[in-house]
């Protein structure tokens, strides 16, 4: 397990509460027969920010609660609602004993399931366990596969799919947002949150390792030096303007000119982002299969 140095202290009290919450479900509601002893019924894994403990507390932007459960089969409460709504329903509510709100995204898999992901690099359950912390803590190895050299050895393309489709409805819902005079936080950070999805699909595209910590301009400027389709690529607004909304430094930042401060911002930031969405579509076209990897390409948090 990669422990965290200083993970989200209340991260942990819900990825807890969250566990004790699934296994009474499971032993007062779903006795099984069936169970293999030599797997755990369930485990819970905090993954993203809050297990790295650099998560952002500030909106727009605060960072989202990412958990996954691994379960030996599927679960469901007795009148048919997944749990999986109601475990987001509870950490929900832990965030609001401590006077806050918090988005939860819960990943919920069969351990058949989560073997069959870890396959590709790129994955979230391949993220998950390779940084997360898992609850119990000796459910770690009991999930690790038969053969290690199975994990890790391809790339998924259905990230990328997520991706430039979450770029794509931004970059359509921009001007709706422009016309319907919504406050500037808010569009700055919707049009930055375009600008970073357009960013990791042209990651995912290119079949690059990316390295979360850089920032917008690093992370392209490695791209336009590795694949032709950004080798002409220029930002018409400056990529750290984009990441004022993204780095939670909105409520901080004085003097740095905001995204509406800008003339012409609206079309130039719609054209930023349709750049990297035409740039991370062309790109995806010269592997239409994909492509197998024989090693695991490293991703830096």
């Amino acid at each position: 397990m990669t422990t965290a140095k200083n993970p989200d202290p209340r991260a942990i009290t819900t990825a807890q509460a969250i566990l004790e919450k699934l296994q009474a479900e499971l032993e007062t509601n779903q006795p099984s027969n069936t169970t293999d002893n030599s797997t755990p019924e369930v485990t819970v894994i905090l993954h993203g920010s809050r297990a790295r403990g650099d998560q952002q507390e500030h909106n727009p932007g605060r960072s989202d609660l990412d958990l996954l459960v691994v379960s030996q089969r599927p679960v469901t409460h007795p009148d048919n609602t997944p749990l999986e709504e109601a475990a987001e329903h509870l950490a929900e509510a832990i965030y609001g004993d401590y006077g806050d709100y918090i988005e939860v995204s819960i990943a919920w898999d069969t351990i058949q399931e989560d073997r069959d992901n870890r396959q590709y690099y790129n994955s979230l359950e391949s993220e998950a366990h390779r940084k997360g912390i898992y609850f119990p803590p000796e459910t770690k190895t009991a999930l690790e596969p038969a053969d290690p050299a199975a994990v890790e050895t391809e790339f998924s393309w259905k990230i990328y799919d997520i991706r430039i489709k979450r770029a794509q409805e931004i970059a359509q819902d921009f001007a709706f947002l422009e016309r319907g005079g919504y406050h500037g936080a808010f569009r700055g950070f919707f049009i930055a949150q375009g600008i970073r999805y357009g960013i990791q699909a042209l990651t995912d595209a290119a079949e690059q390792p990316r390295n979360k910590r850089a920032s917008l301009r690093d992370q392209m400027a490695a791209l336009q030096g590795a694949i032709p389709e950004v080798r002409s690529f220029q930002w018409r607004i400056d990529p750290g303007i984009y990441e004022i909304y993204l780095d939670d430094q909105l409520p901080h930042t004085k003097n740095t000119p905001r995204l509406t401060d800008i003339a012409g911002y609206s079309a130039k930031a719609a054209a930023d982002l349709q750049d990297l969405i035409d740039a991370a579509q062309s790109a995806r076209a010269r592997h239409p299969q994909g492509r197998e990897q024989t090693r695991p390409v490293e991703v830096t948090a």
